[in-house]
């Protein structure tokens, strides 16, 4: 992390988000490619994209630990009710 007169992540924000949206892309696609969707896949294509939109916005507006924890909670939720 680099320390600036905006906060911790001001320096980065904008680097970040877009370096997380291409590893994300990078990891999904392959996968997407080459399995057959059914409903593991796209609860874990839920799940992935709730932690992805929570990281971009992390990045954005540095976000409190309680709200994490609420993303990290639905991402759970949604691949567990998904995958059924």
């Amino acid at each position: 992390m680099c320390s600036t007169s905006r906060g911790t992540k001001g320096a980065h924000a904008a680097g970040t988000a877009i370096g997380g949206i291409a590893m994300a892309v990078g990891a999904v696609l392959p996968i997407v490619l080459a399995l057959p969707m059914d409903r593991r896949l796209a609860a874990f294509l839920g799940g992935a994209t709730v932690v992805l939109a929570f990281g971009v916005w992390d990045d954005r507006r540095d976000l409190r630990p309680a709200t994490k924890l609420l993303g990290s909670w639905l991402r759970f939720r949604w691949s567990c009710s998904s995958a059924k």
